[in-house]
């Protein structure tokens, strides 16, 4: 299977998607729709794990279904990260910089991780600062 997806942690607020050798966006499509299943029912945030580094080549319309998918999404409630594929991404990032908020760059999965758990730490820090200044 091209596109494997799961839980990353066993809290459950990391998903990741794993991008093997050549894909297709029906597979990921199929993928998305059985993640969106599981998700649904979290009491929390989710955050994503695009792992693209055994990634051969992108299929066509990347740039245009990527910024389409990231539209269709809460503005502020996901962090997306992508690991490997780092020409593609800065592509991307030139290309559309209003994205440049909700999606970052990884070189590898350890990477990816701890930039999601700063995140999220940096976040908590700014609530408990903003509930103290009430």
């Amino acid at each position: 299977m091209p596109v494997k997806t799961r839980w990353d942690n066993n809290k459950k607020t990391i998903w990741r998607y794993a991008f093997h050798k050549k894909w297709t966006w029906q597979e990921f499509e199929a993928a998305r729709a059985e993640a969106r299943r599981i998700i649904i029912d979290q009491p929390h945030r989710v955050d994503f794990i695009f792992d693209l580094s055994k990634c051969k080549a992108m299929p066509d319309s990347f740039m245009i279904r990527t910024r389409q998918m990231l539209r269709q999404v809460k503005r502020t409630s996901d962090v997306y990260v992508i690991v490997g594929q780092a020409e593609a991404y800065n592509f991307y990032i030139k290309t559309f910089q209003t994205e440049r908020e909700r999606l970052h760059y990884a070189d590898d999965l350890a990477a990816a991780r701890l930039f999601i758990n700063r995140r999220k730490d940096e976040q908590a820090y700014q609530t408990v600062a903003t509930i103290g200044a009430s």
